[in-house]
Order: structure tokens, then C-alpha cells, then sequence
């Protein structure tokens, strides 16, 4: 992290919170997703600890959460708990675990996703931003998919096997195909494929690694980017093929629309939080990407000055014929606002991949108009 600031260690203390437990319905109580290790030894309890760190500015980051040991039916209203007594509203949880309890496993993920808090693997270092590699067995990777950035580097270890049933009764064929459902639609409804299902059950009762290249592929681990959308839309009476991207850095979103009388115009969007007025003050220069090659704007080529809209740096673009056409093959499409040292830019890249075809109709349909 550049400049100066300094961090703080908290640990949490682990009450129970009060009230009503999380809202997920307890439909596995009677099956558990743990590691070998588990089954042969009972592991520690968990422990919370809190890194907080404040930038130069006096302004705070958000806070580095540690969860180390058994994911235990208690968990998640303990985390709740501490969270709240300590006014964190902005995090990113850390997970190093062999596993514990399914049910509190989806219960975790399921309050991480609903407070937009992140996700990564690793134990407490030294300092805040210096997390050490750490594992995610079993039920850990359903508490790690509620994180809506989830971050894992190439050391960590990600275990999965086939949950199993505590007891052995004439139910439990029906109960298993509920619980599968159960765990299937919660990866989907928080952007997982649900074929990590799969894999978790193929790989039997001895735990496997998941390499990280796989938990990619599978969208367990995004590292900080969202899937791209590509949608035609309509707004004030005009049509536009939008484009969006969220990442850890800031939101990117373009806008192309065309009309007989002013031809092609295309409007670039960034939210890049609390950097997007430093932006607007330092960019002296803009510039479209095109597959990630900059395009100046020729002098007038903005249909009115760069402002922020609703939170976005905007800035709109008449689109020139040559351009168009440049568009209209591309394999990303971006924006880049550059302040007077030109070698760093602030901006975004958009891939158009599975839309290709969409971006290609629209953008050729209004060059020729």
C-alpha cells in the first residue's frame, strides 16, 4: 500500500448476539461437510480478530477480519456480534479453516454477501495488507463464496470432498436430494458454478484439492473482477448498447447510442468511490481503448465537459466513422481519464467476449445510419 498510515490490531470478542438467528433455513442440520482432519481430531475453536488501518488522509480502510479454526454453529451470530459492537461496516473477511458445520458455513456466506463485505484466504501477518497463505476445506468454501470480491492467490489450498450424513436412517436418501438443492441453488444465487457441487461430491469422502485455477474457472475466486455484462437498453427516449463491469477498483460502464442528426456518441462512466473527485481534478487528458490501445479524442470531439454524475465520473464522446468501425471488431472497448504524468491512466477495459456479436450489430447498425 503506498504513503503512510498505520494499522491497529482488535480482537473480537465472541458474544452471542440476541435475537433472532440469520435468516437460512436449517435444512442440513442432521449432515456435515468437515475434513479428514476433522473427523479424526476435533479442531480449536474459532478466534475473530480485527486489523483496521487509516490512510495519511485520516481517512479508514476497510478492516482485514481473521476467522481462524472450526466453522461452529455458532459462528456466524458471534461474527455478527463482534462486527456490530465494533461499528464495521466496511471489510474484507480473511478464512483459514479446515471446514465444521455445513449449515453454519451457508449461514456465514450468506451474511458476508448481505453486508457486501469481501472475501479471502489467509492467516493474520505482520501488518495490515500482509495476510500469510492459509487453507479452505469443506464447508469453509461455502462461507469463503459469500464474499462478493473473493481473493485467493496461487498458495492457497482449497480442500473438497462429499458431505456425509452424522446418522444413518431411512430419510436420509429425501433429506440428500434436499440438501443438494439446498447447496446448489446457494452457490448460483451467489454467482458460483454450481458444478463445484459436483465436483465436491465426485471427489468422495477423502478431501481433494481444488487447484486455484479450477475455483477460477468456477467463479469461487473472481480476485476482485465481476463477469462483464453487455445489454441494449432504453433511456429517455433513446437506445443504448451499455456495458458494465464491477471490480475491486471502481465500477466501469459505457454507453453507445446514435441518432440521425448527431451520429454516434459514446458516454464512459467510472465510480471509482472515494478516488472519483481526485480523478476528475487531476485527468488533463482523455482517451477511448480500443483492445487496449489508447485513441485520443480529437480537439471537440466531447459533447460537454467531464462532470460527475450520480457519483460517476462521466464523460460523453462523439464517435467518428473510423472509429466506429475500429468498435465494432473489438475484443475490449474502454476508457482512460489521464492526468498530466501520462504514464499511469485511470480508467477501465470492458471485454466484449460472448457479446461480441451484439456489440458488433449495434455499433455497425449505427454507423450506418
Amino acid at each position: 500500500m503506498s504513503g503512510t498510515g498505520f494499522d491497529q490490531l482488535i480482537t473480537l470478542p465472541l458474544r452471542t448476539i440476541k435475537g433472532h438467528p440469520l435468516n437460512i433455513k436449517r435444512l442440513v442440520s442432521a449432515f456435515a461437510l468437515s475434513s479428514l482432519f476433522h473427523a479424526l481430531a476435533h479442531a480449536a475453536e474459532p478466534t475473530i480478530q480485527a486489523v483496521t488501518f487509516k490512510h495519511p488522509d485520516g481517512r479508514n480502510a476497510p478492516a482485514e477480519i481473521y476467522i481462524d479454526g472450526e466453522i461452529t454453529p455458532s459462528l456466524p451470530r458471534q461474527l455478527a456480534s463482534a462486527l456490530a459492537s465494533n461499528k464495521i461496516e466496511r471489510a474484507t473477511i480473511y478464512i483459514n479453516s479446515i471446514g465444521g458445520d455445513l449449515q453454519a458455513g451457508m449461514e456465514l456466506g450468506e451474511f458476508i454477501r448481505r453486508s457486501g463485505f469481501n472475501t479471502a484466504i489467509g492467516r493474520r501477518g505482520a501488518a495490515y495488507g500482509k495476510a500469510i497463505p492459509g487453507s479452505c476445506q469443506s464447508a469453509c468454501l461455502m462461507t469463503f463464496a459469500g464474499g462478493v470480491y473473493r481473493f485467493a492467490d496461487a498458495n492457497t489450498f482449497f480442500g473438497i470432498h462429499r458431505f456425509y450424513s452424522r446418522s444413518v436412517s431411512s430419510h436420509d436418501l429425501a433429506l440428500g436430494q434436499v440438501v443438494s438443492a439446498a447447496i446448489t441453488g446457494y452457490l448460483i444465487r451467489l454467482g458460483v458454478s454450481p458444478t463445484l457441487f459436483e465436483r465436491m461430491v465426485n471427489a468422495g469422502s477423502s478431501p481433494q484439492k481444488l487447484p486455484v485455477e479450477e475455483a477460477l474457472k468456477l467463479n469461487l475466486v473472481n480476485n476482485g473482477v465481476l463477469p462483464v455484462s453487455w445489454e441494449i437498453i432504453g433511456r429517455g427516449g433513446k437506445v443504448f448498447l451499455q456495458g458494465e463491469q464491477r471490480t475491486w477498483n471502481g465500477t466501469g460502464r459505457l454507453l453507445v447510442s446514435c441518432s440521425r442528426s448527431e451520429g454516434m456518441s459514446l458516454t464512459a462512466q467510472y465510480d471509482a468511490d472515494q478516488n472519483t473527485g481526485k480523478i476528475l481534478r487531476e485527468a488533463k487528458h482523455l482517451s477511448l481503448r480500443v483492445d487496449g490501445t489508447f485513441i485520443g479524442l480529437a480537439a471537440g470531439a466531447l459533447a460537454r465537459p467531464t462532470s460527475i454524475e450520480k457519483g460517476f465520473l462521466t464523460s460523453t464522446y462523439k464517435v467518428p466513422r473510423n472509429v466506429a468501425s475500429e468498435l465494432s471488431q473489438a475484443r475490449s472497448i474502454g476508457f482512460a481519464w489521464l492526468p498530466s504524468e501520462t504514464s499511469i491512466f485511470y480508467g477501465f477495459d470492458l471485454p466484449v467476449s460472448d457479446s461480441r456479436d451484439s456489440v458488433y450489430s449495434f455499433v455497425n447498425h449505427c454507423s450506418e445510419r
